[in-house]
């Protein structure tokens, strides 16, 4: 691994998934119709897909007119799609294990029951799109030390 992937993994992954949470929505192949609440992170992800082929190519040496996939499978680059959705996943799992006591432990339960019908965030996404229902999931216990 050389050294502009070692970079590339230790300051710009952290800070491109720096929380995908609140911002990203995960592309829905069910869906036809354009939500204009998704469009700002749409335009974000294509900006952010961008700086990452730039990323692929100087880490390749490959010419600027290859295809950006192949680019960033040949750089053995994780997808930014794959990647945000993953960040945004892992981090939907921390919130929705907090113990009972934690103050947002009741609201997501409350949330993944009742479902908005307008104006969802994108915690109402991961929910849908997330296997697990956060009342069914063991709970972390917090520790003193």
């Amino acid at each position: 691994m050389n050294e502009a992937h070692k970079l590339y993994n230790a300051v710009a992954v952290p800070k491109i998934s720096y929380a995908t949470d609140l911002w990203f929505c995960p592309k829905n192949a069910h869906k036809t119709d354009k939500n204009p609440a998704e469009s700002g992170p749409h335009m974000i992800t294509k900006q952010l897909e961008s700086i990452q082929r730039n990323t692929a190519i100087s880490i390749t040496g490959m010419l600027h007119t290859s295809p950006g996939d192949a680019v960033i499978i040949h750089a053995n680059l994780t997808p930014l799609g794959i990647l945000l959705k993953e960040a945004s996943l892992k981090s939907y799992a921390q919130i929705a294990t907090r113990p009972n006591t934690h103050p947002i432990a009741l609201l997501i339960i409350h949330m993944t029951k009742h479902q908005a019908k307008k104006h969802q965030t994108s915690l109402h996404h991961l929910a849908n799109i997330s296997r697990f229902k956060p009342d069914k999931m063991e709970k972390i216990v917090p520790v003193r030390q």
